[in-house]
């Protein structure tokens, strides 16, 4: 009651199994209860899953992590940037390829519903020109939260596939990982308006939406699809994903990523992000990986588009994982998230 959640789904993992419960409602103003099956948007935490699509092709020898724009675009784009043209992907992964956001947003969202037109894909491509040849007002190498790069990443393999981003997901990662819950776009969309057999997203008042709205906020989020704007699941089927992130196996056991992928994909990139009173943070590839004071070493990440909020832990030390989900994102919310946070043990000495 505190905190006013609508819904609220909460996951431990301890060798391997999952545990987790559900409470509240799916909607606002509706009694229909949440379940621990139900879908929830997992906003940025899908920044792993797009690195870790990466290291797949990666191991195919279809991209590099050194690899940069200038080599992929440099023959379909006419004017990239100078100041970004052997940016690589390890870089656009980290947040460290000089990508302006804030100039990106400002400069294109409002075009993306009207004037363009296409699958994600197509309206990716028409937007590449702009994006890349934009001038930057950051510094390469320095932290800059960037979902326009990791925008460009999933261009990048569409270049080098022929394939749209979403289908690359489909065929690397919800496919093997036997991830059947997993979407692209919100919960319940194209049911009738009286259907609550999924959880209904809110406005940061608690006003329950439609999964079709915003209108203009979905088509760009699908837009920034390889960013996380626009991906729900189930919370096993992301704890699926998070175990073979970091072990290498899928559920069955077989190999999915090589030891070179995963160490690659959990260890930092550049310096410290920030500090405080729990230790120093650092960014790798989809995770904020925290050096604790109690020496403990933890990979988390949090996500939003406004309307859900996502969270994961993970202590390093032998794979004890927390994970949240609950269908409204406003101060209250991230008020509840951090209190979860605080009370981890693995932040304990």
């Amino acid at each position: 009651m505190k905190y006013k959640l609508p819904g609220l789904v909460l996951g431990e993992v301890q060798d391997g199994t999952l545990v987790n419960v559900a409470s509240g409602i799916r909607a606002n103003g509706n009694p229909t209860e949440v379940t621990v099956d139900d879908q929830f948007h997992i906003g940025s935490c899908f920044k792993a899953i797009t690195a870790t699509l990466v290291a797949r092709y990666v191991e195919k020898g279809k991209i590099g992590w050194d690899t940069t724009i200038e080599e992929v675009f440099g023959d379909s784009v006419a004017e990239i940037n100078s100041d970004i043209k052997d940016v690589t992907v390890e870089e656009l992964l980290a947040h460290r390829g000089g990508i302006d956001d804030a100039s990106l947003r400002k400069k294109l969202y409002d075009q993306i519903p009207d004037e363009l037109v296409g699958s994600s894909k197509e309206i990716r491509t028409q937007l590449l020109p702009q994006i890349l040849g934009s001038k930057q007002t950051v510094k390469r190498g320095d932290f800059v939260y960037s979902n326009f790069g990791y925008t460009i990443v999933g261009a990048m393999l569409e270049k080098i596939t022929s394939k749209d981003f979403e289908d690359l997901i489909q065929e690397e990662i919800f496919t093997p990982l036997a991830m059947d819950t997993a979407i692209f776009g919100s919960p319940g969309l194209g049911k009738p308006v009286n259907d609550f057999s999924f959880p209904r997203k809110h406005n940061k008042f608690g006003k329950p939406l439609l999964p079709s709205q915003p209108l203009k906020q979905i088509k760009g989020f699908a837009i920034l699809s390889p960013a996380g704007g626009f991906t729900s699941m189930a919370m096993l089927d992301w704890s699926k994903f998070i175990q073979a992130n970091f072990t290498g196996k899928n559920a069955s056991g077989a190999n999915y990523l090589s030891q070179d992928s995963i160490t690659k994909l959990h260890s930092a990139y550049g310096e410290v992000i920030q500090s405080s009173a729990l230790g120093s943070s650092f960014y790798g590839y989809g995770w904020e990986i925290l050096k604790l004071t109690n020496g403990e070493t933890a990979f988390t990440h949090s996500g939003s588009d406004g309307f859900w909020l996502s969270e994961v832990f993970r202590r390093d030390s032998d794979g004890h994982t927390f994970l949240a989900l609950t269908n409204i994102a406003n101060k209250k919310a991230s008020r509840a998230f951090a209190f979860i946070a605080k009370n981890l043990d693995l932040f304990k000495d």
